[in-house]
């Protein structure tokens, strides 16, 4: 509107009128291209047929490799932000959405994002929607268990599901973490934040919590729960132990075995993230989400 009050007020010659009509198309050709893209996405997404197949360890070597503004809108449209209010000071998490059923979709995230009891949580989907999410499934902070949590929440709208890769990993492949990051005033951003970055260690057994991936990616607070990708657009895992934590030791096997400091150190560099097959395994015998 300012734009079209400032030509009016002023007389423009040839050029310039060229240059504005030019701007507006080159604007216009651009959004339009976007929601095409959007739509291509939403279809290879759904012509993959996606189910969590939890018995089966078959490769997607078939799947092809995608370009990266295509994995921005996969993961823009399956990471969700996980939140509550509680006296104007919002604090929270991300999330992936993982599977529906009927008009129920279901949530992957860390148990550490929704560790507070008998509050009411909500997730805010990239339709700009918000939902009240209920709590299906969480570890009790049990630090021997992953540290993971199922939530699910109602909509007659319709989102996708993100394909989960059946491939095995490999150190220094390529990866793409997301989330919602908090911002310096402590505010939890509503633009989706997204990183790039090498799988460095892909561990044997899992760390406390369950994480087992290190990788190079920025995983910053908020980003907790939100997806790791591969180039095929594809859930490998999620994020949630950040590089450099402040607190505690966390770089302790699950079974107890500590890790000597020179190695500690090293993984204190990257992130960390919990693998699909221990996602796989932690909701398959959840009677909600299995299939009829």
């Amino acid at each position: 509107m300012i734009l079209l009050l400032t030509i009016f007020r002023f007389k423009l010659n040839k050029y310039s009128w060229f240059l504005i009509v030019l701007f507006l198309a080159i604007a216009i050709f651009f959004h339009f291209s976007r929601i095409l893209l959007l739509k291509d996405i939403d279809k290879k997404i759904q012509s993959s047929g996606f189910k969590i197949n939890l018995g089966s360890n078959s490769s997607s070597n078939n799947s092809p490799t995608i370009t990266e503004n295509e994995i921005k809108l996969i993961a823009e449209k399956v990471t969700v932000r996980i939140f509550f209010d509680d006296n104007n000071s919002s604090i929270g998490g991300s999330g992936v959405i993982i599977y529906q059923k009927d008009n129920n979709y279901f949530v992957i995230t860390n148990n550490h994002v929704v560790k507070e009891e008998n509050i009411n949580y909500s997730i805010a989907t990239y339709k700009g929607k918000i939902y009240l999410a209920e709590v299906i499934k969480r570890n009790n902070h049990n630090y021997q268990e992953n540290d993971l949590a199922l939530l699910k929440f109602t909509s007659k709208e319709n989102y996708p599901m993100i394909n989960v890769s059946q491939q095995s990993l490999k150190e220094n492949q390529i990866v793409f973490s997301t989330g919602f990051s908090f911002q310096k005033n402590l505010e939890q951003s509503k633009e989706l934040n997204y990183t790039k970055g090498n799988l460095i260690m892909i561990l044997n057994k899992p760390l406390i919590g369950g994480y087992q991936l290190g990788y190079t990616n920025l995983v910053h607070n908020g980003m907790s729960g939100g997806s790791i990708i591969n180039q095929k657009g594809e859930l490998i895992g999620i994020n949630g132990l950040g590089k450099y934590p402040i607190f505690g030791n966390p770089y302790i096997y699950q079974d107890g075995v500590k890790i000597d400091e020179k190695q500690a150190e090293k993984m204190s560099e990257l992130s960390w993230g919990i693998t699909i097959e221990s996602i796989k395994n932690f909701i398959k015998n959840n009677e909600k989400i299995k299939d009829d």
